[in-house]
């Protein structure tokens, strides 16, 4: 029993890293889901044959999917592959041209190993997987692409790369760094950011190309402000204020945020509402279909801004377009200062990272597994855990699966919780 190989093997197996099993010392594994199909898994070893066996209760279906396909590669090609390897799977990093770093698992892999563990990863062994499950027994294949699962691991501060010293492909030429994932995330959010921008610049430009058409077609169509001698519909007057004042809002709320310039803008009162009531109605709809762009980020960048900085004590977290993000120390009133990434501490790293994975990493799986959050937290931040958890659960959709040593971690949610016996008794 250890609830590390429990997510790792939960991990494997909807990644479709099958190897990971052949290894594995157990008897069965069974997958029950919510509409009670379950799937029992067991490896089949005999001298003909060798294979993971998956009985499905859906259709009765018998899946074998048999470990010499998964590891018949040609030893020629060996460095190739697990070079493909490292640039596709995440968490594998490159020493040398003939070892690797597995993050997640902690340990170096050499080439055979590598390409043995996860070439699934290469779209050769993807197409392959599909051949052999997808004709078939479409029903497995479908759910098994449907059930999408993300691992936070317990090591997750650094990334290890590998800097080539010398030209060659010696081991001696190649030096192993170790590089911090902040760094890594400030330059995927830049990225996001970036992204955004672009979106938003389209779709300005179409906008305001086709502005001035537009208005004129409204003109034409007669949808004017009705009047009655001099006087004005002032219930329409003031429909339109307040639609003006909620994308007042919007804007200001980009602008905390540092997505959109902190410049002012001309307020438009009501006299001047009844001057262009057509072109006012026409800004103020492109407005909001321009800001809608920004919208899951904003979401996004809001929720993580206030977790991390609600905990941060004397620092905070401010974002920047041109590197993803900051940490400013405020020394007094009037006076702060930026901080380097690495300058913080190994428990603001964790929660950093943490929260940072949850909200943008992981917002198209289905099912998200945590292994220790609890690693380097306060007790004060480990009790505000699960509650900031649910926030992040209402914006994504995500499930969460954590296994944890801290009651704090757990703090009053007991009802959400299994506990794993000893061998011989099962958790539900």
């Amino acid at each position: 029993i250890g609830k590390t190989y429990i997510l790792d093997t939960i991990n494997a197996f909807f990644n479709k890293q099958f190897y990971f099993f052949r290894e594995l010392d157990y008897e069965k594994i069974s997958f029950i889901f919510e509409d009670n199909v379950q799937w029992d898994i067991n490896n089949i070893e005999n001298d003909e044959d060798s294979f993971l066996r998956i009985v499905s209760t859906e259709n009765d279906e018998t899946i074998k999917i048999p470990f010499d396909e998964l590891i018949n590669l040609s030893s020629i090609d060996l460095r190739r592959k697990a070079n493909l390897i490292y640039r596709n799977v995440p968490h594998i990093e490159r020493i040398n041209p003939r070892l690797y770093y597995d993050t997640e698992e902690n340990k170096q892999l050499e080439n055979n190993e590598l390409v043995a563990k996860y070439h699934e990863a290469l779209e050769l062994a993807e197409k392959r997987l599909k051949e052999i499950l997808g004709k078939n027994v479409p029903t497995f294949y479908e759910r098994l692409e449907k059930n999408s699962v993300y691992l936070i691991g317990a090591h997750r501060i650094y990334n290890f790369r590998s800097n080539e010293l010398r030209r060659g492909f010696h081991e001696e030429n190649y030096e192993t760094q170790s590089i911090e994932k902040i760094q890594d995330y400030a330059a995927e959010l830049k990225v996001q950011i970036q992204d955004v921008e672009t979106s938003y610049s389209k779709v300005a430009a179409n906008l305001d190309e086709s502005f001035p058409y537009r208005l004129i077609q409204l003109i034409r169509e007669g949808n004017r402000i009705e009047e009655n001698g001099d006087s004005v519909n002032e219930e329409i007057i003031e429909q339109i204020s307040r639609k003006l004042l909620e994308l007042d809002e919007r804007r200001n709320s980009l602008k905390e945020i540092n997505l959109l310039p902190n410049e002012d803008v001309e307020s438009i009162n009501k006299e001047d509402i009844k001057l262009a009531e057509e072109a006012i109605n026409l800004y103020i709809k492109d407005s909001n279909e321009k800001f809608d762009i920004y919208e899951n980020l904003r979401e996004k960048i809001t929720l993580f801004l206030d977790i991390i900085n609600n905990r941060f004590n004397y620092k905070k977290i401010a974002i920047d377009k041109n590197r993803g993000f900051k940490f400013i120390q405020n020394i007094s009133d009037q006076n702060s200062k930026e901080i380097p990434m690495n300058k913080l501490s190994s428990g603001e790293k964790n929660e950093f990272i943490l929260f940072f994975e949850l909200i943008f990493k992981s917002r198209e799986e289905n099912l998200v597994l945590i292994d220790e959050p609890e690693i380097s937290l306060h007790i004060s931040w480990q009790n505000l855990f699960v509650e900031d958890l649910k926030r992040v659960h209402e914006l994504t959709d995500i499930r969460v699966l954590m296994a944890t040593h801290s009651p704090d971690i757990i703090n009053t949610n007991w009802d959400l919780t299994n506990e794993l016996s000893g061998v011989g008794n099962y958790a539900e």
